[in-house]
């Protein structure tokens, strides 16, 4: 390899001298010098000539006027184990110092150039190498470079004429062997592969060899919530006997992809969805996400909504969070380089910034516009760079409440249902009241405060009443019409003993304030109790749960069936208390045709006509038994091939009247 350690160059007799100095007394040599460094009954290492005599010790290196050695190390039994060259040409040398400026392993930078054998970084530039010389000699045709290069290239001619024979013959049939393989892989080219089954296009950075095939170390642009930079990926290629077709590789040189042009469009649009993902957004998900675990990556089906966040996935999980290389910047017209695309205020992404915890949402207090959670993108990328970024990105899934990455191409936007406000079975007065409140909270138009800054600035609203009458769907309502992500979490989830309970709703209430999301704090009746003389666990978490809401910034809904047990301090806490009582007629009419509604408004039609509901509305169902209902309903009618009718919904309610019967009945032989 190439960026193997390179043989220390022999010492000369005297380091008096310099390879200048002695130019000066001697005329350059423009040849390849071939010499074998030996061990001398001394013990040190002597340049001889190949095939003759032992050297005298003469006091200057007799060869540094050469401009290139060809050197063959032998150890201390004879047996060879080395070959370098040595580029003594000043002018080879500045040639490819500017040619090669990245090269795993190896400088051209340095005052002596020593390559090892075999040498791939030369092959690799070899082309480059014939066209300097043929610019050089353009220019005059006995230019010191191009009579050098002359010297150079013939050398590597006769080096390379086997492989570059073997090479020419196997890729004019669109094939390579497992040996050649490292011809196809120029450090600093664009390779594509699939990682996780997603196209990727990464910058090469290396080619090694290993015991099972090759290993290719490239690069790739993240992004880590404040900025963008690299992250390194390794990829392999397993090895394999006889020759292979290159477009069956597992990796392979994207210049010789036969759909390079659509893979190359297709990745920059992705780039470009990649770079406007920055910030924080409330998105639709549906598909494959990958979850980080102690065993590895771990895919994870995800159909819901997600919150795309890299800053606070970093700020809340340290120890997963990318440690970015910074990019290299591209010059603009004047030659600089550019850093405002890429670099803003440090703070600008943090979430525990106080320029950014009580960001105010949108402007206009009936028409919410766009989410709140899009915000602009402000670092940029070129389309270059934009191919090679990443096919993932951090974020929270609302449903199993993870930190995931999500495969950009699964990503959609949100389609907010911000008429369903108007389809909750409430009395007028009292939607009103939901929507002047949770309006006046976004907009930040109360301009009220607490006499201690930045207390009771939160939006708690109580909701109880039985099961099924609307209090989950009024939270989700009211998250659709203001377009924020709705936060759920049930009371059983955030633990029972105080210092688990004020670890998980902390964190809880901290996401829901950098998102502005609406939480709902389902069965709360626990953490609502009246406080007592005798039970210090109850008191711990009841006083925790009071002093974290008293600093809440965002819109809290608590559900509960048992107001009268409530603690004081939790009612005098409490913006706004919605009582749920039982549906009247009307209002369950009302709520079957919201959902006979809603399947007509998914394109399947219904038999279900408006004297049907008369018949419906006196059963005392609450409106989850409804919606279940009019769902198993549909299932029985689609499984018979039928359109949903009356009798099929007769028929579900049948078979719930039989089981509320049992359930009575039950109930009584327990009393």
């Amino acid at each position: 390899m190439d960026n193997e350690p390179t043989a220390e160059k022999p010492a000369s007799t005297s380091d008096e001298e310099t390879f200048e100095e002695v130019q000066k007394d001697e005329a350059v040599k423009n040849e390849v010098k071939f010499l074998e460094s030996r061990y001398g009954p001394d013990g040190y290492q002597n340049l001889y000539e190949v095939g003759s005599a032992p050297p005298k010790k003469d006091k200057v290196d007799k060869y540094s006027h050469f401009t290139f050695l060809s050197t063959v190390y032998f150890n201390e039994n004879g047996l060879p184990y080395q070959r370098t060259i040595d580029i003594q040409s000043k002018p080879v040398k500045d040639l490819l110092k500017g040619m090669i400026t990245d090269y795993p392993g190896i400088s051209f930078s340095t005052a002596q150039v020593v390559l090892n054998f075999p040498l791939r970084v030369l092959w690799y530039y070899q082309n480059e190498l014939k066209e300097a010389r043929r610019k050089a000699k353009e220019e005059d045709a006995d230019s010191e470079l191009g009579t050098h290069l002359d010297t150079l290239i013939g050398f590597l001619d006769d080096e390379f004429e086997s492989t570059n024979e073997e090479y020419d013959n196997l890729t004019a049939e669109g094939l390579i062997n497992f040996e050649l393989l490292w011809t196809l892989f120029k450090p600093g080219q664009l390779i594509y592969t699939t990682i996780l089954m997603q196209p990727r296009v990464l910058r090469l950075r290396s080619y090694q060899r290993t015991e099972c095939g090759a290993s290719l170390k490239g690069t790739f642009i993240d992004y880590d919530g404040s900025k963008f930079g690299e992250l390194d990926a390794e990829v392999d290629i397993f090895g394999f006997t006889g020759s292979k077709k290159i477009q069956e590789l597992s990796v392979i040189p994207l210049h010789r992809v036969a759909t390079k042009d659509a893979i190359v469009k297709r990745l920059v649009e992705r780039g470009t969805k990649f770079v406007s993902l920055q910030g924080c957004h409330c998105k639709k998900y549906n598909g494959v996400a990958v979850e980080m675990t102690m065993f590895g990556p771990s895919k994870v089906p995800v159909n819901g909504r997600v919150m795309i966040d890299a800053s606070t996935h970093a700020a809340f999980n340290p120890n997963s969070a990318k440690r970015l290389r910074e990019l290299t910047k591209p010059k603009d017209k004047t030659g600089s380089n550019n850093n405002d695309e890429y670099y803003e205020d440090p703070w600008a992404h943090d979430p525990y910034s106080s320029r950014n915890r009580n960001r105010g949402g949108p402007t206009q207090a009936t028409d919410f516009g766009d989410s709140p959670h899009s915000a602009k993108p402000t670092l940029e990328l070129t389309d270059d760079q934009k191919l090679i970024c990443n096919a993932a990105v951090w974020g929270y899934t609302l449903g199993s409440k993870k930190w995931l990455q999500f495969f950009v191409d699964d990503i959609s936007e949100v389609i907010w249902n911000t008429d369903s406000f108007s389809k909750l079975v409430l009395p007028e007065e009292t939607k009103e009241l939901i929507c002047g409140l949770v309006e006046s909270h976004i907009t930040n138009q109360a301009h009220f405060d607490d006499f201690v800054e930045g207390k009771g600035k939160g939006l708690i609203s109580v909701l109880h009443g039985a099961p099924g009458l609307g209090k989950t769907m009024t939270a989700e309502t009211v998250a659709e019409y203001t377009r924020s992500p709705l936060y759920t979490v049930s009371a059983g989830s955030l633990g029972t003993d105080a210092v688990s309970v004020e670890k998980n709703l902390d964190r809880i209430l901290q996401l829901c304030t950098i998102w502005k999301a609406v939480l709902l704090l389902d069965e709360a009746d626990v953490y609502l109790e009246q406080r007592s003389l005798h039970d210090i666990q109850r008191n711990a978490l009841v006083s925790i749960f009071l002093r974290l809401l008293e600093y809440y910034h965002g819109i809290l809904f608590l559900t509960s069936n048992r107001v009268e047990t409530f603690d004081e301090a939790i009612q005098s806490r409490i913006h706004i208390a919605i009582r749920y009582n039982d549906l009247t007629p009307d209002a369950r009419a009302q709520v079957w045709r919201n959902f006979i509604a809603k399947i007509e408004g998914s394109g399947t039609a219904t038999a279900v006509v408006e004297s049907d509901f008369a018949e419906l509305a006196p059963l005392p169902l609450n409106g989850r038994q409804i919606k279940n209902a009019t769902r198993t309903a549909l299932g029985i009618a689609d499984r018979r091939g039928e359109t949903l009718a009356l009798k099929h919904l007769k028929l579900v309610l049948g078979v719930v009247d039989a089981f509320e019967k049992d359930m009575a009945g039950g109930r009584r032989v327990v009393e």
